[in-house]
């Protein structure tokens, strides 16, 4: 049977703890990288650990194929680098809890620096001049370009020549000694005999770097402009739409009362309190009638959005709820309007207690069950369990054997106004906001919806709640 999950919103925090610097990635993508970057580093750990395997166990083939690969050292860089790591997902998790700026780009930073270190002294055993492997200094060349501003990549860039030029003048003066893996070649020999060759291949390297930094961080503070621009640009964009919407919002509140007037005043005509009237007036007031009704709805549905939205996140009061005894208390509401269609609506309901505001979570389920019935068909049934899961969430599940949704509407079914061609022929009524207001009360309370449903055999609903003791967001 096609899906579809509604995504749960991810809330971005607008304190100055979570506050940017120019020129930097946001809070949130700097809390990835940290673990991101942590990971990456498991990945080096294990090609060390493999290391240390190979030279403890076969030093005399690669002995006999002039790769001389010392134990012991690989060993101790793995483990230096795992208790580092430990300590960087400790960290990063604190992070994690409560996004803040900079004790993200310092946990980067420090990440940076250890890495940093790390390689040279693998670099130092594996070959400072005659091996490639000085060239890994530019992975966290390009990284630190990534993550940070120019400034701070330019450092990183700038310690990385400092590591390595001072790697390499200790070596030549005999302070550090290493024979490099491939000890029975001359290279290292001809550059320690020879000073200006061991200067122009130093510092030829480290011009390599330079100019891989100016390139990326150029290009990297292009993209980050261009990003800057389109968030500026959707900014503004959603200041707009919000005077609009406010602008809408106020002529909707302003509609609400001549509309109910007009609906008290046709139901007078109708019902001969004016006098007696036509069969062909009866049946223009009938049609006016129910056209107040849908725009009464409509407007009802509109402002009931509105205050959702303009309930700040966090700030509302939130209480445990005993969700069964609200399901039955909804499912009671519509009891009448689903028996006049032949409906039945069957309850199973364990006792289950969820973190959230009442009116809220009523509205939401208010709108699930009154789908429910307004699309099944006459003489059909709808059931409404709820149980707890064994992660400890609770579960609602509503399913009836309606008209269903077509495949290719699913992924719209939350959108404002959206109603497909299928539902708006069977049910007129709709307004298209019941299934937004879903949506706004679901990820507000972080409720996971997943939506499931086939043309012509039902839809089924189900909200995963997350335990009542989980910290709110």
């Amino acid at each position: 049977m096609p899906s579809f999950d509604l995504p749960l919103a991810r809330l971005t925090p607008l304190d100055g703890n979570g506050k940017n610097a120019v020129g930097s990635l946001p809070v949130e993508v700097l809390t990835d990288n940290v673990f991101w970057f942590c990971r990456l580093r498991w990945m080096v750990i294990a090609l060390l650990c493999v290391t240390e395997v190979l030279a403890a166990s076969a030093p005399g083939f690669f002995a006999r194929h002039g790769i001389y690969l010392s134990p012991r050292w690989p060993l101790a860089c793995a483990l230096v680098l795992s208790m580092t790591n430990v300590l960087f997902l400790l960290h990063g998790h604190r992070i994690k809890r409560s996004p803040d700026f900079k004790p993200a780009r310092t946990n980067l930073l420090l990440q940076s620096a250890s890495d940093l270190l790390v390689l040279t002294a693998v670099i130092h055993f594996v070959g400072s001049v005659e091996t490639f492997a000085p060239f890994a200094y530019l992975f966290h060349v390009v990284l630190a370009c990534i993550f940070f501003p120019s400034g701070l990549s330019l450092a990183v860039t700038l310690v990385s020549c400092l590591l390595y030029s001072t790697c390499v003048t200790l070596e030549h003066f005999n302070v550090i000694r290493s024979k490099g893996i491939f000890a029975g070649i001359a290279v290292r020999e001809g550059f320690q005999a020879e000073m200006v060759p061991l200067i122009l291949h130093v510092v030829s390297a480290m011009a390599v770097w330079m100019v891989v930094w100016y390139l990326v961080s150029h290009l990297s503070a292009a993209v980050r402009r261009r990003d800057q621009e389109l968030t500026d640009a959707n900014e503004r964009l959603i200041r707009i739409e919000d005077e609009k919407a406010m602008h809408m919002l106020r002529t909707t509140h302003e509609l609400k009362a001549p509309f109910a007037a007009i609906h008290s005043n046709v139901q007078l005509l109708r019902r001969g309190y004016c006098g007696e009237i036509s069969r062909d007036v009866a049946e223009t007031l009938e049609r006016i009638d129910a056209r107040c009704l849908k725009l009464s709805a409509q407007i009802t549905e509109m402002l009931q959005l509105a205050d959702l939205r303009s309930s700040p996140p966090g700030k509302t009061q939130r209480e445990d709820i005993r969700l069964d005894q609200l399901i039955h208390s909804v499912a009671e509401g519509f009891r009448a309007p689903a028996s006049a269609k032949g409906i039945e609506i069957q309850e199973h309901l364990s006792p289950a207690v969820v973190r959230g505001v009442m009116g809220h979570l009523y509205m939401m389920l208010a709108n699930l069950v009154s789908n429910a019935v307004a699309y099944s068909r006459d003489g059909g049934r709808i059931w409404v369990t709820c149980k707890r899961d064994n992660s400890g969430s609770t579960v609602m599940t509503i399913k009836d054997e309606g008209i269903g949704i077509p495949e290719r509407s699913l992924p719209r079914i939350f959108d404002e106004y959206y109603r497909s061609s299928e539902a708006a022929e069977y049910n007129k009524m709709s307004t298209g906001l019941g299934l937004a207001i879903v949506k706004h009360i679901a990820q507000s309370h972080k409720v996971a919806v997943h939506v499931e449903s086939e043309e012509g055999k039902g839809t089924i609903f189900q909200l995963a709640f997350p335990p009542p003791g989980e910290k709110e967001v």
